[in-house]
């Protein structure tokens, strides 16, 4: 089976994949490409260590770069036709349900601007846009509006469901430290969806208190931490 590989390059790297060799990034992307096609998956290079679909999916190569880098670049193809056609087996089959919904947090840099013209993406805070995403084996699938009619939900409900199952991720570690007059809560973890959280601080009440009118100084460093400082009085400038 033939397939064809875009003339427009890869996105550049980004610095989730630093632990990637830089040298060979451009032939994992392409490599990448290349078997998802080869897998029955249309798709087109999208974000950084992202391909994404014409109808507003996209599938992270997290995990499998990760996989990659440990790999020599000769057993590539066998682990990239593995993965892709473990995912397009569960897509194709429309298997996947509810309990495989989350919501995770993008900066809006590397998102398409139309992006936010989609049901399944949301404007979250400044700067930060949240996406409805399916925790595919191995991967993460952002959804497009198909998958939300298959899943028979509307709009709000499959957003609610994701939020809520964003609350079950578990959280591996929980640190409480002071800057100044501040006091400084941070949960971290090996859940994509820590940072995710910060959508629902009051389900974290057992562990930093109560968030009163001031609201929350919110800090999220990365997708597997989540830093809080509770507003109370003018210790906000020390954190």
């Amino acid at each position: 089976m033939s397939v064809d590989v875009d003339a427009t390059p890869p996105p550049p790297q980004s610095t989730d994949f630093a632990f990637f060799p830089t040298e060979l990034w451009v032939p994992f992307c392409e490599a990448s490409l290349v078997h998802a096609r080869m897998a029955g998956l249309d798709v087109r290079y999208g974000a950084s260590g992202q391909l994404e679909t014409r109808d507003g999916a996209s599938y992270g190569l997290l995990t499998i770069a990760r996989k990659c880098a440990e790999l020599d670049r000769d057993d590539w193809d066998d682990a990239l036709a593995t993965y892709f056609e473990q995912i397009a087996s569960v897509v194709d089959n429309d298997e996947f349900g509810t309990d495989v919904l989350r919501v995770r947090l993008f900066p809006a840099g590397v998102v398409p601007a139309a992006a936010i013209e989609q049901p399944q993406w949301r404007e979250f805070a400044p700067n930060v846009l949240a996406a409805l995403v399916a925790t595919l084996p191995g991967a993460l699938r952002t959804l497009n509006p198909s998958d939300i009619t298959r899943l028979g939900l509307s709009e709000d409900e499959a957003w609610d469901l994701a939020w809520a199952n964003v609350v079950d991720e578990p959280t591996d570690r929980f640190e409480t430290e002071t800057s100044g007059a501040a006091t400084l809560h941070s949960f971290f973890g090996s859940s994509f969806f820590i940072a995710s959280k910060a959508g629902r601080l009051e389900q974290l009440v057992s562990s930093i208190g109560p968030v009163g009118p001031n609201g929350a100084l919110v800090a999220i460093p990365r997708r597997h931490s989540l830093a809080v400082h509770v507003i109370e009085d003018l210790s906000v400038v020390d954190a």
